[in-house]
């Protein structure tokens, strides 16, 4: 039985989520006939030392349609314990979010008790109405000017699920 190099991709981009591995995406775009796009980073992104900065970690471009979006990765901050935001934006507008606090935490300047490193996972829902494409990103930042560079480990994703339907309410 001969099969078709997307025939095997397919199949094992399939093996990899059923066994709770990523499959990685190899357009940053999702189409009609592909649902699922994920970009991951491949080096750690660094996030600025100037505390309140947002640093942009993936970004994937949304055609028209409804999307969960889903974002994730490791903080490691060594230096002194601060708080780190990470925040999904989708045409500009804050979406989802999540807080830690990552760090020393006996390093002079800590804002409290912490690890050096986080792990973080945010999940949130988009509907680009068209007529084009809009940006969805991954972007974090941490709160205080400690004189610490905070990263984000490589193999941080941002993940785009077209939908056929996506009701969204704020509570």
């Amino acid at each position: 039985m001969k099969l078709s190099r997307t025939a095997i991709a397919g199949m094992a981009a399939i093996a990899a989520l059923t066994s709770g591995g990523i499959a990685y995406a190899a357009s940053s775009t999702p189409t009609a006939s592909k649902t699922d796009t994920i970009a991951t980073t491949t080096t750690a992104v660094h996030l600025s030392a100037i505390g309140g900065v947002l640093s942009t970690v993936a970004t994937l471009s949304l055609p028209p349609g409804a999307y969960v979006l889903r974002g994730s990765g490791d903080l490691v901050n060594f230096g002194p314990s601060d708080y780190t935001r990470c925040q999904i934006f989708a045409a500009g507008t804050h979406i989802a979010g999540v807080s830690t606090l990552v760090g020393n935490p006996a390093a002079p300047g800590a804002w409290g008790a912490a690890g050096i490193l986080s792990p973080f996972s945010l999940v949130g829902g988009v509907v680009n109405p068209g007529p084009g494409s809009i940006v969805a990103s991954l972007r974090c930042e941490h709160d205080h000017t400690t004189g610490a560079t905070p990263y984000i480990d490589p193999d941080a994703t941002l993940w785009a699920h077209r939908t056929r339907g996506l009701k969204l309410v704020k509570e």
